[in-house]
Formats: structure tokens, sequence, C-alpha cells
């Protein structure tokens, strides 16, 4: 039983830990080699669209030589078909570019998209993953691959001259497992087993 009543006080020194107030965190900064293109202009800005533009970047991008070389950074696809506005879709992705490379690259999902109107370029993904954002500067737009990012990340403008944010939208969420909570629920595990040795001694 004594190994048992040993176990409360790293167990209670976890739920300190767990509970007491953190430090904010300092977002990961979401930038160039996370670029994978630009659309101008952006519209319609409505959340169904957006993932046309994501998928019509991504449909041209793995059809495109270079990848990762570079080489076709800036490659302008013109127009997308399947978007009704005219607009111009501009590859942007750098030679260390962070995107899986195709075909591991994931495509939008229907209706999997989240839009948040703000001018603020900090983003706090809470409990989730997600693969893609879209940022509206101005009247474009420009696309980041963030799939393998959690916490807060802060958006970069990259390739766009001018205008300030607008909103951005997140594409393809997954729950993310919360470490944290799985370890307060086994320290008040462990304490209740301390509880009962010494009950029982």
């Amino acid at each position: 039983m004594k190994g048992l009543k040993g176990i409360v006080l790293p167990a209670g020194a976890a739920l300190l830990g767990f509970f007491a107030p953190t430090a904010q965190a300092i977002p990961t900064p979401v930038g160039a080699n996370r670029v994978l293109g630009i659309i101008q202009p952006a519209t319609p800005a409505r959340e169904s669209n957006e993932r046309v533009m994501v998928n019509g970047l991504l449909e041209g991008w793995t059809g495109v030589p270079g990848y990762n070389g570079g080489a076709s950074s800036g490659t302008v696809m013109g127009d997308n078909p399947n978007d009704p506005k005219t607009e111009t879709y501009t590859l942007k992705f750098t030679g260390d570019t962070l995107i899986p490379a195709p075909p591991n690259a994931p495509l939008v999902r229907d209706n999997d998209w989240y839009k948040v109107d703000t001018s603020d370029p900090v983003i706090d993904l809470g409990a989730f993953r997600y693969d893609w954002v879209l940022a509206k500067w101005g009247k474009n737009a420009e696309v980041y691959y963030i799939g393998d990012l959690t916490g807060t990340i802060e958006l970069t403008r990259v390739n766009l001259d001018k205008g300030g944010l607008s909103h951005y939208t997140l594409f393809n969420r997954a729950a993310v497992p919360d470490a944290g909570h799985t370890l307060a629920l086994l320290g008040l595990g462990l304490m209740g087993l301390g509880y009962w040795a010494r009950r029982r001694g």
C-alpha cells in the first residue's frame, strides 16, 4: 500500500500543473512556405465558392511540374471554369514549401468550412486541426496549408501588396485529442486509489 500512497503527491502535482494559469502561447507564423497560391479578385466570398478556389489551385498545381524546386511558382493558371466570376489563379508555392507533395495534398471537402469575419490575423484553432485556410486580403485571397498545425497561428500576407484582412475561412476540420484532460482524469483516478489505500491501511 505504500506504493499507492506515494502516487498521491505526483498525481496532485500533475493536477495543479494542469489547472494553473498558463502564459499566452506565441502564435505559429503562417507565411511564404505555407502558401499554395492567390486568387485575384476573390469573389464571390461565400464559403462554397472559396472551396472551389482552393481546389482550383490544387487541381492546377498537381499537374504542374517543378514542385519543391520552385520552378513553377508564379505559374498563372488564368480563370477557373468552375468559379462563377472571372478571376486569375496563380501558384505561389516556394522551394521550401511545407505543403505535402501531390497526391498527398488534400482537396477541400464539401460542407466542411468555417468562416470568420475579422481583421485579426491571429487564429486560435482550439481543439481542432484544419488542412487549409483562405485569407481575404482586400479584394484578393491567399491560400495557406496548415494541416500540420494546432494551437494558435498568425497569418502573414505574402504575395498581395495591399488590402487588410476582412475574413478567413478554415477547411477540413478534424478533432485533436486533448492530452491535458486525459492526464487530469488519470491524476484523479490515482488520487482516488491513494485515498482508498489510506482507508484500508
